[in-house]
């Protein structure tokens, strides 16, 4: 709740419009730099309840900064756009498309979502085994769970060129949370901004279309 907190804290429309365009574009940057993990957490944050009910200042995000942070959610999240109905196929998919050359942090979400299935309880044998057999071995089940494996592997091969730690990004991440749970953090942002406004994008709205191959 530390980035939530940083938002709702601000007392100020114009600041809270920082904030979150700040966040935008530092997820834009993860997603350039193969840190596929920190983007789709910058963009739980900004997806919780108690920041996308912020109406107005949603309005003047998009105003000011159009089409970057639906952008964002579609290319990070490529299994939906295959239209599929297997959740378990949707993960391991965008697992595979957010892939790269390491340096590369690869998203957890999808990692445990993929070998949350895969992984379960008789899940590595066939679902129709022959007559008075234990089960055939699901070969398929198994080669899906190293790929799994191996990408997670492979992304640690080589480290990222950074030498220390930012003095500030440390401070930042020791910060507590002023607000701990939702239900704080909901009162504090219908404080801070009551009245919802629509946060359709406006109809001169342009899309947004981010520059970066997938795989």
């Amino acid at each position: 709740f530390v980035l939530v907190s940083e938002i709702i804290k601000c007392e100020e429309l114009g600041d809270r419009v920082f904030v979150v365009r700040l966040l935008i574009r530092v997820a834009e940057l993860c997603f350039e730099m193969n840190n596929y993990d920190s983007a789709m957490i910058i963009m739980a944050v900004l997806a919780d309840t108690c920041i996308q009910r912020l109406g107005d200042t949603w309005h003047e995000v998009e105003r000011i900064y159009p089409g970057h942070f639906e952008a964002l959610k579609r290319v990070l999240n490529p299994g939906e756009q295959r239209n599929s109905k297997n959740s378990e196929r949707q993960a391991e998919y965008s697992l595979h498309k957010l892939s790269a050359d390491p340096p590369c942090m690869p998203a957890m979400a999808y990692v445990v979502s993929s070998l949350k299935y895969l992984g379960s309880k008789d899940s590595w044998f066939s679902d129709f085994p022959a007559d008075n057999a234990v089960g055939l071995i699901n070969f398929d089940r198994m080669r899906r769970s190293a790929r799994v494996f191996d990408i997670v592997v492979k992304s640690q091969e080589v480290m990222y060129p950074f030498t220390k730690l930012d003095q500030t990004l440390l401070a930042l991440m020791l910060v507590e949370p002023q607000w701990v749970d939702e239900e704080k953090a909901w009162h504090q942002s219908q404080r801070v901004e009551r009245k919802r406004k629509s946060i359709n994008p406006t109809p001169h709205t342009q899309q947004t279309h981010i520059k970066i191959e997938l795989g």
